[in-house]
Parts: C-alpha cells; sequence; structure tokens
C-alpha cells in the first residue's frame, strides 16, 4: 500500500513539472518571440518622415541593499538583443560617458535600494509623461524588472527637418 503512495506522488510531481513548464515556460517563449519580432520591424524601419526615440531606466546593485539608477533619452532607437535582454551600452558608458545620441540624463548614485528605485522609477514615468505630451508616441515598452525599463518612441518629423532632408 505505502508503495501505491510513492507511485501516485512521483507521478504527481512528474505531471506538476510538465504542468508547469507548458503553462508557464511556453508562453514566455512566445512573447519573447513576439518582442524579437516587433522589435526587428522597428530596426528596419527607415522612414524619413519619422523622428525615433529610446527612453531607458537603467539599474545596476553594486552591493546587496544598494541600487544605482539611471534615465537616459536617445536620439534613434537603442539596439537591443531580445534573447540575452541586454542593451550593448553598459551601465557605465550611460551614466558617465557623453554619447553623440545622449538628449538627457538623469543619475542616482549607490544609496538605499528602494529609495533609489521608488525615486529613479518615478522620473522615468515623468520623463516619459513629459515626451508624450510633446507629442512623442510609444511603439514599443519593454519592462526586464522593476528597475530596468525600456520604451522606443516615434513621431512625425517637424516640418524643417523634412524640409533639410530634401
Amino acid at each position: 500500500m505505502e508503495l501505491v503512495w510513492v507511485v501516485i506522488g512521483s507521478l504527481g510531481l512528474i505531471v506538476l513539472f510538465f504542468l508547469y513548464v507548458f503553462a508557464f515556460r511556453v508562453p514566455a517563449a512566445q512573447i519573447n518571440a513576439q518582442a524579437a519580432q516587433k522589435l526587428a520591424e522597428l530596426y528596419a524601419d527607415d522612414d524619413p518622415n519619422v523622428e525615433r526615440s529610446t527612453l531607458l531606466l537603467r539599474s545596476k546593485e553594486p552591493r546587496p541593499g544598494e541600487l544605482s539608477a539611471l534615465v537616459i533619452w536617445l536620439s534613434e532607437y537603442e539596439r537591443l538583443d531580445p534573447t540575452r535582454q541586454i542593451l550593448p551600452t553598459a551601465f557605465q558608458d550611460y551614466s558617465e560617458g557623453t554619447p553623440e545620441r545622449l538628449r538627457f540624463r538623469e543619475v542616482w548614485p549607490a544609496a538605499d535600494y528602494d529609495k533609489v528605485q521608488q525615486s529613479s522609477a518615478q522620473a522615468f514615468e515623468h520623463k516619459l509623461a513629459e515626451l508624450q505630451s510633446e507629442g512623442w508616441e510609444v511603439v514599443f515598452d519593454l519592462s526586464f524588472s522593476r528597475v530596468d525599463h525600456v520604451v522606443y518612441l516615434r513621431r512625425a518629423a517637424p516640418r524643417e527637418a523634412l524640409n533639410t532632408a530634401r
């Protein structure tokens, strides 16, 4: 009789494992594939009548319980490897460098994790709302975690830019 319960328990664990894999892991892979397809479409779009931009919230945890963060706004779309969910530019380059594509930057040095997370997220949301009020439209929004967020934006290019492009 005890052997029956062992067999039932073992089979139950196997069924639960497969249920977990198919119910939770497979849909996540499909979302990643859809995100990769959307990113490929965005990167391939070269319409000269559209201005493109990226708003990023990036973070790193230098020590347990501490967080560094930054909010940056860049010209053009920031490239992303969707299979590894990695931005090619390092956190350090964003926080200290002055890339020519940089339009705005706000930095939070290493401090209490929750305070930095909260203030950087608020600043990110505020900057996003400001950009949307200026006519920028969100075309793709990808959140990696509570403290890492990428938003791709676009808007019709100003008439002056269109005239000089011709």
